[in-house]
C-alpha cells in the first residue's frame, strides 16, 4: 500500500473512531454508534486482500480491501414515531456483495430484517419498531457479509451488539 494511501485510510479509520467514541467531555448525540465485532478483538475496519494468482484485471483490483461499519443504539425516532437502529457500513473498493442483517429486540422479542448491496462499497439499513405509549428495553444486534473473489478472507464477517437501553414514546 502507497504511504498516501495509507495515510489516508488511517485518516478516516482516526476520523471516524472519534465519531464513533465520540469525546466524553462532548454531549451525547442523538444515536450512540458501537463498531462491528469483527473475529475475537473489538474494530472498525477488517480486510480483505487480494490474492497472488488473482489477477488485477484492466480495472486495476485493490491489493487490500478495508471495510467497516456500526450498529446505532437503538432510540426513538420521533419523526416516524418508531423505535429504531440502524447499521452501515462501507469499504474502499467494490466488492461482489454486502449482506446486511439487523435484529431489533424489544423486552425479549426481535425483528429481523435484511439487505442485499450487490455489487457495492456502501450499504445501510434500518430495523424498526412501532411506539407503544409503555416503557420497553431494547438493544440490538446486527451482522455484515462482505464477499469479494479471489480475496483471502471472503467472505469477511462483522458482527456486534449494542448495550441495553430503556426507551419511552
Amino acid at each position: 500500500m502507497s504511504a498516501r494511501l495509507r495515510t489516508l485510510v488511517l485518516s478516516v479509520a482516526l476520523a471516524l473512531s472519534v465519531v464513533l467514541i465520540g469525546n466524553p467531555a462532548s454531549a451525547a448525540p442523538e444515536r450512540a454508534s458501537i463498531p462491528l465485532k469483527g473475529g475475537a478483538t473489538q474494530s472498525f475496519t477488517m480486510t480483505l486482500t487480494r490474492k497472488a494468482d488473482t489477477p488485477k484485471g484492466a480495472n486495476g483490483a485493490a491489493d487490500v480491501i478495508y471495510c467497516g461499519g456500526y450498529i446505532s443504539i437503538p432510540y426513538v425516532n420521533s419523526l416516524y414515531n418508531d423505535v429504531r437502529t440502524e447499521i452501515e457500513v462501507q469499504c474502499t473498493a467494490v466488492v461482489d456483495s454486502i449482506d446486511l442483517y439487523l435484529n431489533l429486540y424489544k423486552d425479549g422479542s426481535t425483528t429481523t430484517t435484511s439487505k442485499r448491496f450487490n455489487p457495492a462499497n456502501y450499504g445501510f439499513h434500518f430495523s424498526n419498531a412501532p411506539c407503544q405509549g409503555t416503557t420497553n428495553t431494547y438493544f440490538a444486534g446486527g451482522t455484515a457479509v462482505f464477499t469479494k473473489a479471489g480475496y483471502a478472507g471472503s467472505p469477511l464477517e462483522m458482527s456486534g451488539t449494542t448495550p441495553q437501553v430503556t426507551l419511552a414514546c
